[in-house]
């Protein structure tokens, strides 16, 4: 058992080599790969540009909304006795 798993791990090893040596020397230089690559990864910053706005733009909503509602409390008169909670003091 160990030898056949041997056999194909160093199966697996040769043709993993042989195949990206064939494919790294000869897209080396080909512009159209740079092309792709470089397109993919201008897609993928402004994806996470639109990302990172997104959730910059939610905080700054949500800011606001607590800003106004903490602002909106302040203002409202309030009464100053301050009723205890329900159920205290505990009955004997």
């Amino acid at each position: 058992m160990r030898k056949l798993i041997s056999i194909a791990r160093s199966a697996v090893a040769r043709a993993t080599a042989k195949g990206a040596r064939r494919l790294a020397i000869p897209r080396r230089r080909d512009p159209i790969v740079w092309l792709i690559v470089c397109g993919t990864l201008l897609v993928a910053a402004v994806i996470i540009a639109g990302v990172c706005g997104l959730v910059a733009i939610t905080i700054v909503i949500v800011t606001a909304v607590l800003r106004s509602n903490a602002r909106r409390r302040a203002i409202q008169p309030q009464s100053p006795y301050v009723a205890p909670p329900p159920g205290y003091p505990p009955a004997p």
